[in-house]
């Protein structure tokens, strides 16, 4: 079909708006082609390539474009758009946070992470103090599995003592 070879075709560009923080042409383009927030690349839907290169704008922008479904789609290697936020950016994890709570359960694929677990392994310990209260009940009880006990040793490793809360 014509148009979705164009749109296909366009891709690359709109990827390239995202990559470089162009909201504008990233707006634009998806007036015209809103299944493209659905769209890969090489690193991921436009959320994955925003959160990556650090557009927290864009970022804010495309969460409040996209469906809980579309929040959930993992990168080429697993990777949902916000288990790439917790390595790194506070702002962009809350805003994730606020509009589907349940991002906080879900494991990347490699090593079975959740995201409280990958913000510990990367020492964002603002980001596990946030995620603590959200992933308490979601996947942190000794009846969950190992992912508690897991993040006490990430917690001692780091010598983070004292209660999560106030790290």
């Amino acid at each position: 079909h014509l148009t979705d070879e164009i749109q296909l075709h366009e891709y690359p560009a709109f990827f390239a708006a995202v990559r470089r923080g162009d909201w504008h042409e990233t707006k634009k383009f998806l007036t015209l082609h809103p299944n493209a927030i659905k769209a890969m690349d090489r690193w991921g839907t436009a959320l994955h390539n925003a959160t990556i290169f650090g557009h927290e704008q864009i970022v804010e922008e495309l969460v409040q474009l996209m469906t809980e479904e579309q929040l959930e789609i993992k990168d080429g290697d697993g990777w949902t758009a916000f288990a790439c936020a917790v390595r790194e950016n506070i702002k962009m994890v809350e805003c994730m946070v606020t509009k589907y709570t349940k991002l906080v359960g879900i494991a990347e694929e490699g090593r079975q992470m959740i995201p409280i677990l990958i913000a510990a392994m990367y020492d964002q310990w603002d980001i596990v103090r946030y995620l603590y209260s959200y992933t308490l009940n979601e996947g942190l009880m000794a009846d969950k599995g190992p992912d508690g006990s897991q993040l006490l040793v990430f917690c001692l490793f780091a010598k983070q003592f004292g209660n999560l809360t106030t790290l």
